[in-house]
C-alpha cells in the first residue's frame, strides 16, 4: 500500500486494465474519452492488457480521431512492477458492463482494489458487489454504465484536486481496513483470542 505525491502524477492521464472485451467496458471508454477530450484535449488513457486490441476497436478510435488519447502498453506480468507503474495515474478505470450473465455481478473484482492500494482513485460502474462499499466509503467514483457519467467522473477527478485527494486517502483507508488484521481482529476478540493489545 502506497502512493506518489500529487506533483509526481501524470496530469490528465488515466489507466485501464483488463481484457479488451465489451464486458470490461472498453467500448464505453472510447465513447467517454471522445467527450472528455472536448474539454481536456490532453487526456490520455494507458491500456494495460494481456489480450490484443481488436481491429474493430482500433478502427473506431481512428475514425473518431482519438489515436493520441490511447496508448497501448501491453501486459505487465509482474504485480510489483504493475503497482509501481499505475501509481503515476490520476485515476483507474473499471467501467464493467451490466451484462446479465457476467461474472462481474457475482464476484469481487481485483483491479479497483489494486488501484486504491496505490493511491489511484477508481471509477467503477454499479456492477460488481464491491461498488457499494467503494461508493459508501467515498473512495472512488461509482457510476451507471453511461458514457456521459463516465466522462463526468473522469473530468471531476482530473479537475478537482480536493476531490481527488479525498478519494485517494479514503481508498487507502478502505484497503487497509480489508487487510487480514482489521477483518479478523473482531472475530478473534469475540473468541477471546485477540493478539495482545488488539482486544477491547
Amino acid at each position: 500500500v502506497g502512493y506518489l505525491p500529487r506533483e509526481q502524477l501524470e496530469a490528465d492521464t488515466l489507466v485501464w486494465t483488463g481484457a479488451v472485451t465489451p464486458e470490461c467496458g472498453i467500448e464505453l471508454l472510447i465513447e467517454a474519452v471522445e467527450l472528455v477530450a472536448r474539454q481536456r484535449p490532453g487526456v490520455a488513457v494507458d491500456v494495460i492488457s494481456y489480450s490484443p486490441f481488436p481491429d474493430h476497436l482500433s478502427r473506431r478510435i481512428r475514425e473518431k480521431g482519438l489515436e493520441k488519447h490511447f496508448r497501448l502498453l501491453g501486459y505487465i506480468k509482474d504485480e510489483a512492477q504493475f503497482s509501481q507503474t499505475i501509481r503515476r495515474y490520476r485515476a483507474g478505470l473499471a467501467p464493467y458492463a451490466p451484462q446479465p450473465l457476467t461474472v462481474k455481478r457475482f464476484a469481487g473484482v481485483a483491479r479497483p482494489w489494486t488501484y486504491m492500494a496505490n493511491g489511484v482513485p477508481p471509477i467503477i460502474t454499479r456492477v460488481p458487489p464491491d461498488a457499494p462499499e467503494i461508493e459508501g466509503s467515498g473512495a472512488g467514483m461509482v457510476i451507471d454504465y453511461r458514457a456521459e457519467e463516465l466522462a463526468g467522473a473522469i473530468l471531476a477527478l482530473l479537475s478537482d484536486d480536493d476531490l481527488h485527494e479525498r478519494c485517494r486517502q479514503r481508498g487507502l483507508a478502505l484497503v487497509r481496513s480489508r487487510a487480514p488484521g482489521p477483518i479478523f481482529t473482531p472475530l478473534l476478540t469475540w473468541m477471546g483470542l485477540a493478539p495482545d493489545g488488539e482486544g477491547p
